[in-house]
This record gives structure tokens, C-alpha cells and sequence, in this order.
């Protein structure tokens, strides 16, 4: 039996900006802010305030506790956990992005609301018995893998099987709940392993089987993919129906005309919900068929772990641009825990095996 026999959905539908796992691409991000000022009496204050009034409100069948959970690169986070009587999963709900609100006058009823509203939300697809079952026969079909930064993410990286690649760090999940709010995982730990009776070549093995069927790629010319996100924000705001056909031309158009360009041409690697896409890296063949549809090798822009920015190799000093630039934008535009990496890689000049 585990140490902790509730599996805590790390990934879900958090705070009130949708999924801290839910990507997009680098130039439309927003930075982090300092932790320093999530380290006052007053945030502590607000934490337990918050945690407080969401028990309140949950009722004696829910069991309510506050966690600070360590995320990737080394970010910790403050989170509410609500456990129904009865049932083994636990969402974590992440309070940082709440606590400009509440300084500004939002009510802790107002907070605690919401979050059990997202609770409800996130909750409805959970298979409680494919979790409370944390077996290796049950789960070795929904394993899959991601892609973060090694020296970020060394304490992690502890407790944590993985696989180092490039400056990088595959690590192992299990992905039990996918919609349009985001992704529910579990990460896998040396515990579980130990428990399972199986090595990282095992979970190799069944992740990179099933992450090009679970997570499939996608690869598109980037003003197309920021047009779709144009198109999804309209329909989270009720746009009007003009707004969203003038939008959908634009991407008919954009994926029409999808041949490359000389020096004109970016693209984003990434998957359909945008989010962990920086692992498509690995997918068997596919840089190969990349490479074979630009007609040229290109450079990786490792926007974050959700996405890669593929550029054809097109440009006289293209490598000393690109260098110049990822840094900054890492530290400028790209969340703390999103970052991947201020490298730039090349195909086929560097070594993508693994």
C-alpha cells in the first residue's frame, strides 16, 4: 500500500486562470511574478482564510487541507485539496493567482465559491476507480511522458524516475482525465515504482508507445495556431457569430496556404490541447518528417514545456539570433515553471536520440 493513498490530480483545473498546464505559445504568455511576496504574514493569512471557508462551505463530507506543492523548476505553490467521502482522487486548486483579488476587495465567500465550482467541474469525468485501482496492469496504458529542465528541477528529479536527454529531463505520468479545461496527471515516483515491481526502461517503454496516440502532435504554421486560440477565446466570451466565422477564414486560409515560405515560415510543435507539447520532440520519425516537408534542417526554440518553435535554417547567423533571444524571452514572457530551457538545438545537428 502507498503512504499516501489519495492520488492528488496536480495538473487539473486551477486557480482562475484555466490549467497551470495549459500552454500556449511564448509570445502571448505572461510572466511570473517574484515569489518573495507569497512569503508574508498576510498571504499566510490568506491561505488559511481561504482553506478555512472552503471547509465551511464543502460540508462534513469533504475533507479540506491546504498543501504547498512543488511544481516544476522548482516552484512551489499554495494549493487547496477537496476530498470527497469515498472517493480517492483530490484536485489540487492553486490560491497565488487569487491573492490580487483578494487584496482588491474579492470576498473569501466569492474565492471559496469559485473554487468549489471548479471542483464540481473538474470532478465530473474522473474515473475514481481506474485511480483507487493504481496498479501497473491499470495504468500502463494511460503512461506518458514530459520534457523539463534538468538542473531546475533536481530536487524533483529525487523522487522522480526519469531519463536525462540533451539538458533535459524525462520524467513519467499517468494521465487519468483530459477536457477542455485541461489535464488531470499523476506523477510517477520511485514509491510507485517500487510498488509496481517495474524500472524507468518499463515506463519507457509504455509512455513512448502511448504518448503519439494520447498526445498527438500537432504542427502548424504559428499565426494559424494564434488564430485558433483567437478562436477558442471568442467562445469562452460568447463572441458572436461574424467574430467566429471571420476567424475560422482566416485559419482555412492559413492552413491552405501551408508550404513553406523562405524566410518567412515559423511553426509551432506542440499537441491539439497545447499542452505538455514539448515532448513531441521524441515522438518516433517525426522530426525526420519535419525536416522533410520544410525541405531544410531548422532550429528548436524551446518556448516552454508546452511548445517548440520550429524555424527552417534559412537565415545567415540564424543560431547566434536565436541564442541572443530565448534567454530573454524565458526570463521576460515565459512563466517560471513553464520554462524548458534557454538552449537552442538544431536538426539534425544535434543528437535527438535517447
Amino acid at each position: 500500500m502507498y503512504n499516501n493513498d489519495i492520488f492528488i490530480l496536480e495538473n487539473d483545473v486551477v486557480g482562475k486562470y484555466c490549467d497551470v498546464d495549459h500552454g500556449s505559445p511564448c509570445i502571448v504568455a505572461e510572466c511570473d511574478e517574484s515569489v518573495e511576496r507569497f512569503e508574508s504574514d498576510d498571504y499566510r493569512d490568506f491561505v488559511a482564510c481561504i482553506t478555512e471557508r472552503v471547509a465551511e462551505k464543502a460540508g462534513p463530507a469533504f475533507q479540506v487541507s491546504g498543501r504547498r506543492i512543488l511544481k516544476n523548476n522548482s516552484v512551489t505553490l499554495d494549493s487547496v485539496t477537496i476530498l470527497q467521502s469515498g472517493r480517492v482522487v483530490s484536485p489540487s486548486f492553486y490560491l497565488n493567482d487569487y491573492y490580487d483579488d483578494y487584496r482588491e476587495g474579492m470576498p473569501s465567500d466569492v474565492i471559496a465559491d469559485r473554487i468549489l465550482e471548479q471542483y464540481r467541474s473538474c470532478m465530473k469525468d474522473v474515473d475514481d476507480d481506474v485511480v483507487g485501482d493504481f496498479s501497473f496492469a491499470t495504468m500502463k496504458n494511460r503512461i506518458v511522458f514530459k520534457l523539463i529542465n534538468y538542473e531546475m528541477n533536481k530536487a524533483l528529479l529525487e523522487d522522480t524516475p526519469h531519463i536525462r536527454y540533451l539538458d533535459l529531463a524525462v520524467i513519467f505520468c499517468c494521465l487519468v482525465k483530459v477536457d477542455k479545461c485541461g489535464m488531470g496527471t499523476i506523477r510517477i515516483t520511485n514509491e510507485h515504482c517500487a510498488n509496481w515491481g517495474v524500472g524507468v526502461d518499463d515506463l519507457k517503454r509504455c509512455a513512448f508507445e502511448n504518448a503519439p496516440y494520447i498526445m498527438p502532435h500537432s504542427f502548424k504554421n504559428i499565426f494559424c495556431l494564434l488564430a485558433e486560440i483567437l478562436l477558442d477565446e471568442t467562445d469562452m466570451c460568447s463572441g458572436t457569430a461574424h467574430d467566429r466565422e471571420v476567424i475560422r477564414d482566416i485559419i482555412d486560409s492559413l492552413e491552405s496556404d501551408s508550404s513553406p515560405k523562405k524566410g518567412n515560415s515559423v511553426y509551432v510543435l506542440t499537441t491539439p490541447n497545447r499542452i505538455n507539447g514539448a515532448a513531441c520532440l521524441l515522438y518516433e520519425n517525426l522530426l525526420e518528417q519535419i525536416r522533410e516537408k520544410l525541405g531544410s534542417g531548422f532550429f528548436i526554440l524551446p518556448s516552454s514545456v508546452h511548445e517548440v518553435i520550429i524555424v527552417p535554417d534559412t537565415q545567415e547567423n540564424g543560431r547566434a539570433i536565436f541564442e541572443n533571444m530565448v534567454p530573454e524571452v524565458n526570463r521576460e514572457q515565459v512563466p517560471v515553471c513553464d520554462v524548458l530551457s534557454d538552449r537552442v538545438y538544431h536538426y539534425p545537428e544535434d543528437d535527438f536520440k535517447i
